[in-house]
């Protein structure tokens, strides 16, 4: 089963154009890969730092209504109820 990394959706993560890893706040140097696969809605990723999801929930903006990031979210939006 593939699973996206939350990161990029939580409020702690830092976007950075200039770099090739991935970095928030908890891990300014960079997010291990035990914490990529774990991260989740209330999950402790490091103490004093809990994953939140953005108040947008989006990567990006998209263009079409029927994306396939707006059809992922949908299908995300419904597995979990």
């Amino acid at each position: 089963m593939l699973k996206i990394p939350n990161c990029e959706i939580c409020k702690h993560y830092i976007e950075q154009r200039k770099v090739k890893k991935m970095c928030c706040n908890a891990f300014p140097d960079g997010i291990p890969l035990d914490v990529i696969i774990k991260a989740g809605p209330g999950v402790e990723c490091t103490p004093g730092y809990i994953f939140e999801e953005k108040e947008d929930g989006r990567i990006y903006k998209e263009s079409s209504p029927n994306g396939l990031y707006s059809r992922i979210m949908e299908c995300k939006r419904k597995l979990n109820g």
